[in-house]
């Protein structure tokens, strides 16, 4: 399973015994990459990570690799491919979350408080069209008014998106689409 290691990161420190250089240390919890990385290397693997996942590190059974500024490890051999592919696609899950939370929000700042009553000359066509009766049973009694897409999806209140359902009917259906 490919998951983010937050745990594991690069650590800059000074080596050399007569001349000092700059090297970076490849640290993954406890474990540590043997060979540190040079300035250069590791200026040349910034750069190929923004192009696709490099990998630092294998200690059987796991790997890690740095991709899009993160390190990511996995235990199941992946190629630079299929790291590549489960991390943009991790990255499009979360952009789509992130928009629908803001879309959920901009939709409740937008709402006045309460909802819209459903006008009365949708009520009669709804109540004509479905012929008194629930649409799903065929009950006639206790019959309620339901968005077949909810108000809080984005349903409006007309003809087309009412519906007559009976008490029971509709809260089995709950706010889910019909």
């Amino acid at each position: 399973m490919l998951k983010r290691d937050p745990k594991a990161g690069f650590r800059q420190r000074s080596g050399g015994f007569f001349r000092t250089r700059t090297v970076w240390d490849f640290i993954a919890g406890k474990l540590k990459r043997v060979e540190p990385f040079s300035e250069e290397e590791y200026q040349q693997l910034l750069a190929a990570q923004a192009n696709g996942p490099v990998p630092i590190m294998r200690a059987h059974p796991k790997s890690w690799w740095f991709y899009c500024n993160e390190v990511y490890c996995e235990d199941e051999l992946l190629t630079a491919d299929q790291v590549k592919i489960l991390v943009l696609d991790r990255l499009l899950q979360s952009q789509k979350r992130l928009q629908r939370a803001v879309a959920r929000l901009s939709a409740t700042a937008n709402q006045a408080p309460g909802r819209d009553p459903i006008p009365d000359d949708v009520k009669t066509a709804v109540w004509r069209r479905d012929q008194g009766k629930c649409i799903q049973c065929g009950s006639s009694d206790r019959l309620e008014f339901d968005h077949i897409i909810p108000v809080s999806m984005g349903g409006s209140n007309t003809v087309r998106n009412i519906q007559l359902l009976c008490e029971h009917c509709n809260r089995d259906k709950g706010g889910h689409l019909a």
